[in-house]
C-alpha cells in the first residue's frame, strides 16, 4: 500500500515537472513577442523570426532595425544575424554599391536630395510613379506616405522625450501618461480646470502667452493633455456627429493623438472659436513666433498630405527651441525632421 502511494506521488511529481517544462517555453515566447512588439516589429515580422528560427535574444539586444524586411525577404544566413543587425542601416542595394558612372541616373538624383535616407532607397524606387520629382519622393516616403494610415503601425519611441512622434503610424500605449506635468491656471492660461502639459512644455507655453499679452494679444489653451480614454470618447463622438471620413481627417484614433504626450496644446484667441482662430492677429503672431519658445505649428496649411490631418491653425506642439527653429526655418513638418534626424541620424 505504501509502495503504491509512493508511486502515485512520484507520478504526480513527474507530471507536474512535465507540465512546467511545457508551460515555460510558452510563457517565454509570449514575453519575447511582447518585447519585440515594444521595439516596433509587426506581428508578421515576429512570426517570420520564429519561422526562420532566428535567435530572438540577439534581435532583442539591438534597437529596432528599419531594414528588417530586407533581411527577412532575402536568403540570409541566420547564423550571421548579429552582423546584419549591427549593419542594419548600412544595407545598400546593388545600385548603391555600383561606381558612380554606372548608377541609374534617377538613383543619383535621389541621393543628392537633402533628406535622402540610404535604407529607404528601395521604398523610394517603389514609390516612383514617373511623375513625382526626387524631392517629392524622398519627402513623402520619409513621412511614410507610401504606407496605409493606421495599418502599418508601431509603438512611439519614448526615449525621444520632447521629440516623441505620435501620428497615424506611431502610437502610445493605452496606459501612457507623461511623467512630470504642470497645471495651466484656469482662465489665465486655459479654459479648463486641471489642464496640464509636461513641465518643460508648460513653462515654455506660459512664457509665450505672457510675452504675447505684453504686445496686446490674448491667447489661451482650449485643450492640452488628453488621456487615451478621453481621446477614445472624442473620436467616437465625432464619428456619430460627422461621420468617419470627416473624423479621420480632423481627429486621431485613441493612442495616436499628440495630446496624450502632454506636449500638444490647442491655442485660440480668448472669446474666439478654434475654427475662426486662423483669421486673427493672434494666429499670425503664433505662426511667426511660436518657434522661439519651442513650439511648432503641427498641422500647417498645404502639408495635409504629409501630416494626415486637415490644416489646424490652433494646434501647436512643443519640440524644444533648437528643433522648432530648424523646422520653422526649413519649412518642413515634424515627420520629415523625425525620419531624418531621429530615425536615420540618431541625433534625437
Amino acid at each position: 500500500m505504501k509502495k503504491k502511494r509512493k508511486l502515485n506521488k512520484n507520478f504526480k511529481l513527474i507530471l507536474l515537472i512535465i507540465i512546467v517544462l511545457l508551460i515555460i517555453p510558452v510563457i517565454y515566447n509570449i514575453i519575447s513577442k511582447n518585447k519585440l512588439k515594444t521595439k516596433g516589429y509587426t506581428n508578421e515580422q515576429i512570426n517570420k523570426f520564429y519561422d526562420l528560427s532566428f535567435d530572438i535574444n540577439t534581435i532583442l539586444e539591438y534597437d529596432f532595425c528599419n531594414d528588417i524586411d530586407q533581411i527577412l525577404n532575402k536568403d540570409y544566413n541566420k547564423d550571421n544575424l548579429e552582423t546584419y543587425l549591427k549593419k542594419c542601416n548600412e544595407i545598400k542595394t546593388p545600385d548603391v554599391q555600383q561606381p558612380e558612372e554606372q548608377k541609374d541616373p534617377f538613383v543619383v538624383k535621389l541621393e543628392q536630395e537633402r533628406y535622402y535616407i540610404p535604407y529607404n532607397l528601395q521604398r523610394y524606387l517603389n514609390y516612383n510613379d514617373g511623375i513625382k520629382t526626387p524631392e517629392e519622393i524622398v519627402r513623402e516616403v520619409n513621412c511614410n506616405i507610401d504606407k496605409v494610415f493606421y495599418t502599418d503601425i508601431k509603438p512611439a519611441d519614448l526615449k525621444n522625450k520632447n521629440l516623441i512622434l505620435v501620428n497615424k503610424y506611431y502610437y502610445l500605449d493605452k496606459n501612457y501618461k507623461p511623467e512630470e506635468t504642470k497645471i495651466l491656471t484656469q482662465n489665465i492660461y486655459s479654459y479648463w480646470t486641471n489642464a496640464v502639459l509636461t513641465k518643460e512644455a508648460q513653462e515654455a507655453y506660459v512664457k509665450m502667452v505672457d510675452d504675447s499679452r505684453k504686445m496686446g494679444y490674448s491667447l489661451i489653451d482650449t485643450s492640452a493633455y488628453r488621456s487615451y480614454d478621453t481621446q477614445e470618447y472624442l473620436f467616437n463622438n465625432y464619428i456619430k456627429e460627422n461621420g468617419l471620413e470627416w473624423t479621420l481627417k480632423t481627429s486621431a484614433k485613441p493612442g495616436h493623438s499628440e495630446h496624450q504626450t502632454g506636449l500638444a496644446t490647442d491655442i485660440v484667441k480668448v472669446g474666439v472659436s478654434m475654427y475662426d482662430f486662423g483669421t486673427t492677429r493672434e494666429s499670425e503672431w503664433l505662426k511667426e513666433n511660436a518657434y522661439k519658445y519651442g513650439f511648432i505649428l503641427r498641422y500647417p496649411k498645404g502639408k495635409e498630405y504629409l501630416t494626415g490631418y486637415d490644416y489646424e491653425p490652433w494646434h501647436y506642439r512643443y519640440v524644444g527651441k533648437d528643433v522648432a527653429k530648424y523646422i520653422y526655418e526649413n519649412d518642413i513638418v515634424f515627420e520629415e525632421y523625425f525620419a531624418y534626424f531621429c530615425e536615420y541620424k540618431k541625433e534625437c
